[in-house]
């Protein structure tokens, strides 16, 4: 598929947060809102979580959901003090009954407990209060502190034989670090817990010999917070009793306000997403791969969002050089600026970019305006004007960030900025972690007559005879609903319009009872989530007789736009899902 093919056909799409409330309960959204958290051992079991980042409420982890015991309960310990991912495995540091310390892994699948690296040895160092990891030079850094000495040491921790080595001399006295992580640059940080003559702080650590820098003072009390992450966000979690973040500029620890019951003591938390600092790289060794087809959003502008189609895999070709991927990406928003009668229109822009390690790059961007819906339709009317340009990077499976410079259209310029990336859904058949992991995408056997649905059927659609306009078809996890968005023009062709709703699947067909067409925000720094109203348009069905072709009505409650009747043919397949006749 040609790269002018697909402008000249796609049409463009994205699910925004405001779907998550259509879907209803009974749809789990993907979401990397959680961070993995060690709680208690001393006088309650050892027992890991998921914690949410933005609540602090806790939850059983999905893939140990069906574990008998519920989470893990790692009785054969006497303490966790660290917990830190490695290449998408959770590993931790274990206190046995002695208190001599080991380093653990948690095995794929979990239920029961992990397993002692390097046959059950020592890591040769006690009192080891944290455990961070380090991407770029494959290490486990922790340190550990001496009551009677008031002194500590700064050691790495080699992953395959679980063995400790000490970097530099002593830390400085009464520095108790129990927390520490690494940055996706390979940046190193910690707190101290506050002890003696030192109130807790938040340092950064020189690799190379072990000498911290204090950045700045929690300011809570001392021993109150006992674990460190820096998520994908690009913000730092700590937690002990409560979940807090902290500012990376000045120290200064704030309590996540929780919404429900803490899980008593923290003493290590970790996420398979790292993120990185203000001007960091955003995103290190994380690698895109299908399973980041999705829709995506940024949290503080709900009401849009961008669909992001991976057709093509980043590939290593025989001379040892990669070749990029292909991306489709698609945003749907409104225009900087209201119309006449006081309400923004909607707008939506569409790209095709390169893959590249975590980054996609997006350079210019249409905006197709001009088409009439409905029966009028020509696609000799459509002007596809180039909009911009725009990068996504990305620091795991569920979150990343974007920037983007858009031109002027229609005599208004869009601007430049900057916006998160959080993830609402993935793909039917597409699991991200698995997928970086290696493991292959979920298989089906061919067919050449639709009868039933799956995420193969996900891509973009469109009626050849209305060459400029066209649907996204998104295929949840389950199978039993999609995501539809048909992106077109108004009946008089003075505006783009885009029209977004849920549908139920039944053997070959989709069908939609409530399509909705957003509208009110301005696009840009002024952007106001609150202003954005959903309209009922009407309703509409997709029966598909092959992998490739279909038939779609709608039928409108909205004056000008009736009802009608229009053939469906594909234009784009996600990378890791086959559909063939």
């Amino acid at each position: 598929m040609t790269r002018q093919h697909i402008f000249a056909r796609i049409s463009c799409g994205i699910l925004f947060a405001l779907i998550a409330g259509l879907l209803g309960p009974a749809v789990t959204l993907a979401g990397g809102e959680y961070v993995k958290a060690y709680s208690n051992g001393f006088k309650n079991p050892a027992l890991i979580y998921d914690i949410s980042i933005s609540t602090a409420a806790p939850r059983v982890p999905p893939e140990w959901g069906n574990c008998a015991a519920g989470p893990p309960n790692i009785a054969f310990t006497g303490f966790i003090s660290g917990l830190a991912y490695r290449q998408g495995v959770l590993y931790a540091l274990e206190w046995d009954e002695t208190n001599t310390i080991h380093l653990l892994v948690f095995d794929d699948p979990v239920c029961a407990a992990g397993t002692r690296i390097g046959s059950g040895k020592a890591v040769g160092v006690d009192g080891l209060e944290s455990l961070a990891y380090c991407s770029d030079n494959d290490r486990f850094y922790s340190a550990n502190f001496d009551f009677g000495t008031h002194l500590g040491e700064f050691y790495w921790i080699d992953p395959s034989t679980g063995n400790g080595t000490q970097i530099g001399g002593s830390l400085p006295t009464d520095v108790f670090l129990v927390g520490m992580t690494c940055s996706s640059s390979g940046d190193l940080y910690a707190i101290s817990a506050g002890f003696a003559s030192r109130d807790a702080a938040f340092f950064s650590v020189d690799r190379s010999n072990g000498e911290v820098k204090q950045i700045g003072l929690l300011g809570t009390e001392p021993q109150e917070l006992q674990s460190l992450h820096l998520y994908g966000d690009g913000n730092f979690y700590s937690a002990g009793n409560q979940l807090h973040r902290i500012d990376h500029k000045t120290g200064v620890a704030t309590t996540v306000p929780a919404k429900g019951l803490f899980v008593e003591t923290v003493w290590g938390m970790g996420a398979q997403s790292v993120g990185d600092v203000e001007g960091g790289g955003g995103g290190g060794d994380f690698v895109i791969n299908a399973g980041m087809s999705g829709s995506w959003f940024d949290p503080s502008h709900n009401g849009e969002g961008w669909l992001l189609e991976i057709l093509v895999e980043e590939t290593k070709l025989a001379n040892g050089t990669k070749a990029p991927g292909v991306a489709v990406a698609y945003w749907i928003t409104y225009p900087p600026v209201h119309n006449k009668g006081g309400d923004s229109q909607q707008a939506w822009f569409v790209g095709v970019g390169g893959v590249s390690g975590n980054t996609i790059t997006f350079n210019d961007a249409i905006r197709p305006t001009r088409g009439i819906f409905g029966p009028d339709f020509d696609p000799e009317d459509v002007l596809l004007g180039t909009w911009g340009d725009f990068v996504f990077n990305f620091s795991g499976c569920d979150e990343g960030n974007m920037s983007y410079n858009g031109a002027a259209g229609k005599g208004v310029s869009f601007g430049s900025g900057e916006l998160a990336m959080e993830r609402i859904t993935s793909v039917d058949g597409l699991d991200c972690e698995a997928l970086s992991k290696g493991k292959p995408p979920r298989e089906r056997q061919p067919f050449s007559k639709v009868t039933t649905i799956d995420g193969s059927m996900s891509g973009s659609w469109f009626d050849p005879s209305h060459d400029g306009e066209g649907w996204l078809i998104e295929i949840l996890p389950g199978a039993s609903l999609a995501v539809i968005y048909w992106f077109s023009y108004d009946e008089d062709g003075n505006e783009q319009a885009w029209f977004v709703g849920v549908g139920s699947i039944q053997g070959k067909t989709i069908t939609v009872d409530a399509v909705n067409a957003p509208s009110g925000p301005t696009f840009g720094p002024g952007y106001d989530p609150d202003d954005v109203t959903l309209f009922p348009w009407g309703t509409m069905s997709f029966t598909f007789d092959t992998c490739n072709t279909g038939t779609m009505m709608y039928s409108s409650q909205v004056v000008g736009f009736g009802a009608g009747t229009l053939d469906l043919q594909r234009i784009t397949a996600l990378a890791g899902l086959s559909c063939t006749d």
